[in-house]
């Protein structure tokens, strides 16, 4: 063994020193089990990644989920604010076709008022006419009683008289 180390002259070699400390740095890691440690190291922060990517799909289907319910809620209140605008419009024109019928009626109520208005003042100056006519030919007849005048002269008083009842009456 002696002459099969002698034969080989690679000992003074630096790459022949790394290589066997290699070697035996890398007996030193199997006798220690250290790849067993990387491989177990690894395949737990694999499965805590895996843990992790599990999480992060159910928190993606569970914000699907929330989206949905949301888009679902805007859609409704979009319906609902549709729905509120027809019937306030369809409130509107019911006030507005309400406001012009009782204008109507108001208007209605106002020209009939009006109108007998106007009757009742034509009934009272013709009452009032009627009672000047009436003073008048009573006025007439006493001064013709009163006055025993000629025919010429009672024919002047009468002209007279119907001259000032005309005047009255216009």
């Amino acid at each position: 063994m002696t002459l099969a180390l002698h034969m080989f002259d690679g000992w003074s070699d630096p790459a022949t020193w790394a290589a066997i400390s290699f070697v035996g740095f890398l007996a030193v890691l199997f006798w220690k089990k250290v790849p067993a440690a990387i491989n177990t190291s690894l395949d737990q922060r694999g499965q805590l990644i895996e843990k992790e990517l599990e999480e992060a799909r159910k928190l993606r289907v569970e914000a699907q989920d929330i989206l949905a319910d949301y888009q679902d809620r805007q859609k409704n209140a979009a319906n609902e604010v549709a729905g509120i605008v027809e019937q306030a419009q369809r409130e509107a024109e019911s006030v507005a076709a309400e406001t012009r019928e009782n204008m109507k009626e108001m208007l209605a109520r106002r020209l009939q008022a009006a109108e007998d208005r106007i009757v009742q003042a034509e009934h009272q100056a013709a009452n009032e006419i009627r009672s000047i006519a009436a003073d008048l030919s009573v006025a007439a007849a006493e001064k013709m009683m009163s006055q025993e005048l000629a025919g010429s002269v009672n024919d002047t008083l009468f002209k007279d008289t119907l001259t000032d009842l005309k005047s009255r009456f216009n």
